[in-house]
């Protein structure tokens, strides 16, 4: 029974993270590199979320067997570099300190019960140190080149090796600094040598260094966005009139996209007429181009149906240029810049095209349940029925999807609201509060003391679950909500694409780590935070010690957490989008005149796409299409998935693109 409690949190992991990627990747189109690797990263992350309450448990039970005079588990003891694979870290006391974990014994011999989900010392240090180096490897290494390979414009391997190399530098760079300027302090810091356990702890803080700077940034958003988000979820009109007004800026910037997506095909149009066959090099690095490009362009450059004006051949070219003026033959660089605004075109165009979709249907949505509260019959009738295919939505009637949506969803959004503050509320004090160790002021550290009474070990698992739970869910809505302009877009419904997915992953695998040891430092179970000797976790003694450094392990990375509460009141307030307003970007104020005339024109792009869904009945092609523009940008990654001969460029598949010539409608005529 020891390990089958860690197997099984292993394998349901491990499903959590495949159904999630399932839910936000295209397995049928990205390549499996890219699945595999996002998966992994995945997994490694949510490892560290349902792992350590098994740890804190087990380091409370060893702290019982010591306090008792009970031999321990695992006597035997071996060494990892500086890490004591124990049940205790040999430099600390015998467990938890009598005030922040006491069992009030009055002088008799109590029992240590073990943990139902017990794993030993010596397994679980291993377990954290594969774990932890896997997601260091992934997020530095592994996933930064090959997102950098999978957007790279050059036409051969070793190039985009290259590319990558020269690009993940900049990310690494910022992790380098951090570890120069450590290294420089402790070099010239007397009576300090450097050996092997001093570098191993210098490397870990600068990426603690790094996660730290996330958590501030990610955590300060979440939690005052998360409780937000369910109680203005409850308003129905309210989220209609911002689904309004996302819908008027996002069809005027879909439309700049086609438009200018339009402009580059026509360039790349001409650069192929230029480039005759005779020249192989330059021919085979324009057809990888011609292959990314929608069908209608691809057709128009076949050599079965010349284009007219296509030149094929040098001395056409120059029989061409005695009438008119011909540029000149492009270069090798100039087609790798042109192969750059390419891919970055068609991210950018699949972006806005999800972003429009999942607008649509959720205006679609909101007006549904607005128009169905006034339905006496109470049966949920939608304007546009969904195909009920998923064995959830086989065990759903429409009188069930009206007493939810109607009547029930509004009172359970405001109840998980005010539940979610509360909780907001105590992790905030608890930040403000943790590195006291004098009186115990953290609300976690209290709440871990009263759970590991009379060695409740399964209460203690329970409570340290749900705060590393909370911390991390406000942390991962901010990376799975944010917008990077439209470098970055994490989309449900199989609409993310490769690069979204993987800078998702090194976001996680950056940021886990470091959330984790907050959360120890919260329940005041790492003692160089608390400043007095206490029981240390294997996770704790993964990450090393802060001794080296006395401005890191008395300042920065105690005190830095607590910026975490500026953040929430900048989120509270709305600073930022007050500021992005207030210099020229429209933002959703409520009753501002601007935001009025946005949310209008957005009702009339909805009746708009009403009346043309009436008539055309397109629903079907329209998710066709986009599942095409998906696999279209999918096969941007460089990884194998799109041919480069000319008999397979020119074949194709449908893109279901517009046409280049008719980018579509304006706004204006849109809403005339």
């Amino acid at each position: 029974m020891d390990y089958v409690v860690l197997v099984i949190i292993l394998i349901l992991v491990f499903l959590l993270a495949v159904s999630l990627l399932y839910e936000y990747a295209s397995w049928k189109t990205q390549h499996v590199c890219v699945s595999i690797a996002v998966l992994l990263a995945w997994y490694i992350s949510f490892l560290f979320i349902f792992i350590i309450p098994i740890d804190v448990s087990t380091t409370i039970y060893q702290h019982c067997l010591k306090d008792q005079n009970v031999p321990r588990e695992t006597d035997d003891v071996e060494t990892h570099g500086n890490i004591s694979i124990t049940g205790f870290d040999p430099q600390t006391e015998n467990g938890l300190s009598s005030e922040n974990i006491s069992h009030q014994r009055a002088g008799r011999v109590e029992e240590c019960d073990r943990p139902w989900s017990f794993v030993e010392a010596g397994i679980m240090l291993h377990l954290w140190l594969v774990v932890y180096w896997s997601s260091q490897l992934l997020s530095w290494v592994i996933l930064p080149l090959m997102q950098a390979y999978a957007m790279s414009g050059e036409f051969t391997v070793r190039r985009r090796i290259g590319v990558a190399l020269k690009k993940n530098l900049i990310s690494v760079g910022t992790y380098l600094v951090i570890f120069g300027v450590l290294l420089i302090y402790v070099a010239v810091k007397p009576n300090t040598s450097l050996d092997w356990d001093k570098l191993y702890t210098l490397e870990i803080m600068a990426s603690n260094t790094w996660g730290l700077f996330l958590v501030v940034l990610l955590l300060g958003y979440g939690l005052v966005e998360v409780p937000r988000s369910l109680w203005v979820t409850a308003d129905v009109e309210h989220q209609l009139n911002y689904t309004k007004f996302k819908l008027a800026k996002v069809y005027t910037e879909k439309m700049d996209t086609e438009e200018t997506a339009g402009t580059m095909f026509e360039e790349i149009k001409r650069t192929s007429e230029q480039i005759s066959d005779d020249n192989k090099r330059l021919r085979k690095f324009m057809d990888v181009i011609v292959s990314k490009c929608p069908k209608e362009i691809r057709q128009k450059l076949d050599s079965s149906t010349p284009v007219k004006g296509m030149v094929r051949s040098k001395k056409e070219l120059w029989k061409l240029s005695a009438n008119a003026s011909v540029s000149t033959l492009p270069s090798e660089a100039s087609l790798v810049a042109l192969h750059n605004r390419l891919i970055a075109s068609l991210h950018k165009q699949f972006k806005m095209t999800s972003m429009w979709r999942t607008l649509l249907e959720n205006g679609f949505g909101h007006e549904d349940c607005l128009r169905n509260q006034r339905n006496k019959d109470k049966v949920f009738t939608p304007a546009y029925p969904p195909a009920r295919n998923s064995r959830l939505g086989r065990f759903i009637n429409p009188q069930m999807e009206w007493i939810w949506k109607c009547r029930m969803k509004s009172y359970v959004m405001r109840t998980l609201a005010v539940v979610f503050w509360l909780c907001t509320a105590a992790v905030i004090w608890s930040e403000c509060t943790f590195f006291i160790g004098e009186p115990v002021l953290s609300v976690f550290a209290l709440m871990i003391k009263k759970s590991a009474l009379n060695n409740y070990y399964f209460n203690v698992e329970v409570v340290s679950f749900c705060i590393v739970a909370y911390l991390s869910a406000c942390a991962y809505y901010t990376v799975f909500r944010i917008r990077i302009f439209h470098y970055y877009n994490i989309s449900a419904r199989h609409q993310t694409d490769e690069n979204s997915l993987l800078f998702c992953g090194i976001f996680l695998c950056r940021l886990t780590p470091s959330l984790c040891l907050n959360f120890l430092g919260l329940i005041h179970m790492d003692s160089h935070i608390i400043k007095r000797r206490t029981a240390e976790t294997a996770f704790t003694r993964i990450m090393g010690h802060m001794r080296v450094l006395d401005v890191i392990s008395k300042g920065f990375n105690v005190y830095f957490p607590v910026l975490v509460v500026l953040f929430c009141l900048a989120t509270a307030f709305r600073l930022g989008t007050r500021c992005l307003n207030f210099c020229g970007f429209q933002q959703f104020m409520g009753d501002g005149e601007m935001t009025l005339s946005l949310v209008a024109q957005g009702q009339r792009i909805l009746q708009k796409v009403h009346d043309e869904r009436r008539l055309s009945q397109q629903l079907n092609t329209a998710k066709d299409q986009q599942e095409e523009l998906l696999e279209l940008v999918n096969n941007m990654s460089n990884f194998g998935r799109v041919a480069t001969d000319s008999a397979s460029v020119r074949a194709g598949t449908s893109s279901g693109w517009r046409s280049m010539k008719h980018p579509g409608p304006s706004l204006d005529t849109v809403l005339a």
